[in-house]
């Protein structure tokens, strides 16, 4: 179970007094986050009708594009492997991200760009979308981590 907990402000900037404001009687710059707690995630999801298309070039740019995508929204990638067929993440995420909201957008934008920057992809996959509607989602403890992203890291 994972829980966030702040600290208590810093002592008093002015001591209790005439003003009734808090603003001015606590230094509110100086919450500070005790502990951060991060939920972990394997992600799994394949290519539209599990055509084998992620290959070389293409593999590749979807690696940088969803590393980019993760450090543009805060997620922080563990390991990532692309197969012919199926991409396979583990994400550690912040209680306060959704992790299908992740998930949705992760699949969303990377299938924007990588059909943007691979143009001869919709061609490979017949004019359709590049991802089936479809995906997996399995939580990961913390001690189970190591191992899994190992495991990916050889995938790759």
């Amino acid at each position: 179970m994972s829980t966030i907990a702040l600290a208590a402000p810093a002592v008093p900037v002015v001591p209790f007094g005439p003003s009734d404001r808090v603003s001015d009687r606590f230094d509110v710059r100086t919450w500070q986050p005790v502990c951060v707690a991060r939920l972990h995630y394997h992600l799994a999801w394949s290519t539209r009708g599990k055509a084998p298309v992620l290959a070389g070039r293409r593999a590749t740019t979807l690696r940088s594009i969803l590393a980019g995508l993760c450090e543009e929204r805060g997620i922080l990638l563990q390991a990532i492997a692309v197969t012919p067929s199926q991409v396979r993440l583990v994400v550690s995420l912040r209680p306060s991200q959704l992790a299908a909201s992740v998930v949705r957008e992760l699949k969303g934008r990377s299938a924007l760009a990588l059909l943007r920057q691979c143009p001869d992809l919709r061609v490979a996959l017949g004019g359709h979308l590049a991802w089936n509607d479809r995906y997996a989602m399995a939580t990961v403890s913390p001690r189970q981590l190591p191992r899994l992203t190992e495991k990916l890291s050889k995938l790759a």
